[in-house]
């Protein structure tokens, strides 16, 4: 008399962690020959955010695919994996998925050439180059979010946080405006006037004597 045996498994991490509506992995370190199946369980307090049991699927490479999920938070569930040849399911495999907040930037978003603005990103920002920009000839930016102009146009600036979550923003270099000054009479005697005309490049110019 033959018997069959109930599957293993077993994951490289049973606590999971994944950006806010990026959708994770459970990585399968081992698994028992004939096990070709899975299931997810979640808990009740996972089912009210949204979450929603996984019926059994067909195991397709070396991993489990976990869910997107718009609301931060952990959450728990039960995985079990099923030999659908002898119809054998494994024990239970707890797991803690955590779904990091968003990532935000904020800060003033147009500079002129030769200027700088800061910028701000949420959270504890990432150990080593937490800022970038997608043009660091038209602006680049430091590790504090200082970014420095240098020549017109629009750049993407991406910011990392510690948990490795990502926002984008556009940061627009405006020229700096060409004005020029004429004066109808460049020597006038006290009593007498003169016209002092102003032009520019740019509209809502204001100028100064």
């Amino acid at each position: 008399v033959s018997t069959n045996s109930a599957p293993t498994v077993a994951f490289s991490s049973t606590s999971p962690e994944v950006c806010l509506n990026v959708g994770g992995l459970l990585s399968i370190s081992s698994i028992s020959s004939g096990a070709d199946e899975y299931r997810i369980d979640w808990d009740p307090t996972a089912e009210a955010t949204g979450f929603t049991d996984v019926a059994l699927s067909s195991i397709s490479g070396t991993s489990i695919a976990l869910a997107s999920h718009g609301t931060a938070g952990t959450y728990n569930a039960t995985v079990y994996v099923k030999n659908s040849t002898t119809g054998m399911e494994s024990a239970g495999t707890s797991i803690s998925y955590t779904v990091h907040p968003a990532v935000s930037i904020s800060g003033t978003t147009t500079v002129c050439v030769g200027s700088t603005v800061t910028l701000t990103g949420s959270g504890n920002p990432a150990g080593s180059t937490p800022w970038s920009s997608a043009s660091p000839g038209i602006a680049t930016i430091s590790n504090v979010g200082v970014v420095s102009a240098i020549s017109a146009g629009t750049t993407v600036i991406t910011y990392t946080d510690g948990n490795g979550c990502t926002a984008t923003t556009a940061v627009t270099v405006d020229a700096m405006p060409v004005s020029t000054l004429s004066v109808s009479d460049a020597t006038i005697c006290k009593v007498s006037s003169a016209t002092i005309t102003v032009s520019s490049s740019e509209s809502g110019y204001s100028y100064q004597l």
